[in-house]
């Protein structure tokens, strides 16, 4: 027999750095909030960490977590592209040169959702819940949910942020089936302990070596480790070409039996969609927006998010009328929607210049250790700057 709830909540589907994020400020707006999703009491630590490029570390900032987040963090000083092939720098940009600029870092990810956490326990407005939703809906000014176990939640809004391939994207999408897209690349992602590498493996540095159809990044953490990411193609035999490269490779084959230990996880290419609302769900994170890692901008547009949401409920007065929210929410969707569209544009060709081979890869790297520096510090300055 099913079972009926009404919640005056705003519920978050996702326990990810987007459903914290999201959750956090509306509870520090005054908005209470439930966290729902599978087995939050028992999620295994989180390993590895990610890249927070100036403006996802300004919106952290916004969010008041920089204290909690600082001690997990690691300033990092340069950027550098190197021609997998010959082992030369291609060119090479520094991040944190300009002191009145948030910084460029990166973060473990377990660090990161530590620290949303402690700031969403300080408000007092958040509850977590474990459960899976299944099946959404819009009704009569609520949405209402569906759960695992039959039990079926009428709230105010729903805020998606369980994935590009969760239920709340799906429904904001109006998709029949499942969203199951092809995958367009494989990255397999490792973090390595800093102490059993080479010493040149351990600078203060992004590298970024490009290969062909596929690349290799890693810089270090703050936890004595070094998050490395390979990328390549999905074609038949790119993974096998691409680590016979490496493992020919002197400075790059330490990281090989480590690649080769792990399976790979498929990133997937999707379109912008036009809106992330339908009725009273709205999407946020990579829910709304999924784009490829090469601009280390995933992570931090779902802090961006929830920054500008925030921002929005700030000039509000509390306690915040329910028109007032749904005013801000719509207005926050849109705007959002319409921003991200030019990021992922980006991103989209960071991919594709990434993934090139032969003569194309040759006339990238030609181009990048002749022309490219200027160029790429321009288009990195105007994207750090967008909130």
């Amino acid at each position: 027999m099913k079972k009926a709830e009404q919640s005056s909540d705003i519920i978050v589907a996702g326990d990810g750095i987007a459903g914290r994020a999201f959750a956090l400020a509306l509870a520090q707006s005054g908005v209470k909030t439930t966290v729902i999703a599978p087995n939050t009491a028992s999620k295994p630590a989180i390993g590895g960490g990610i890249q927070l490029a100036p403006n996802g570390w300004a919106a952290l900032c916004q969010l008041g977590i920089e204290n909690a987040a600082s001690p997990h963090a690691k300033p990092l000083s340069l950027m550098r592209l190197i021609d997998m092939q010959k082992g030369y720098n291609l060119t090479q940009l520094a991040l944190n040169d300009r002191p009145r600029r948030t910084p460029y870092q990166s973060i473990t990810r377990q660090g990161l959702m530590g620290a949303l956490k402690t700031a969403l326990l300080q408000t007092k407005r958040i509850t977590w819940r474990d459960g899976r939703i299944v099946n959404i809906a819009s009704e009569n000014n609520n949405a209402v949910l569906t759960l695992e176990d039959d039990t079926i939640i009428k709230c105010p809004w729903l805020i998606g942020a369980d994935a590009a391939d969760g239920v709340a994207r799906r429904y904001v999408q109006a998709s029949p089936k499942p969203i199951k897209p092809n995958p367009a690349r494989l990255a397999y992602h490792i973090a390595i302990p800093a102490n059993t590498m080479p010493p040149y493996l351990n600078g203060d540095a992004v590298s970024i070596w490009l290969g062909e159809r596929g690349h290799i990044v890693y810089y270090p953490l703050a936890d004595g480790t070094i998050n490395a990411v390979a990328t390549v193609s999905t074609t038949t035999d790119a993974s096998t070409h691409f680590f016979r490269t490496i493992t020919k490779h002197h400075q790059l084959q330490p990281l090989v039996p480590f690649f080769e230990a792990i399976d790979p996880r498929p990133i997937y290419h999707l379109i912008p969609l036009d809106a992330y609302q339908r009725g009273r769900v709205i999407l946020t994170g990579d829910a709304a927006h999924p784009m490829p890692p090469h601009l280390a901008q995933g992570a931090g547009q779902a802090l961006i998010d929830a920054a500008i949401l925030r921002q929005k409920l700030t000039h509000l007065s509390a306690p915040i009328a329910e028109d007032n929210l749904r005013h801000s929410i719509v207005e926050w969707g849109g705007e959002r929607a319409h921003a991200m569209r030019s990021i992922h544009d980006k991103a989209m060709r960071a991919s594709t210049m990434f993934g090139l081979s032969g003569g194309l890869a040759k006339a990238r790297n030609i181009a990048l250790s002749t022309i490219g520096g200027p160029i790429l510090k321009r288009q990195l300055e105007a994207l750090w700057s967008i909130n």
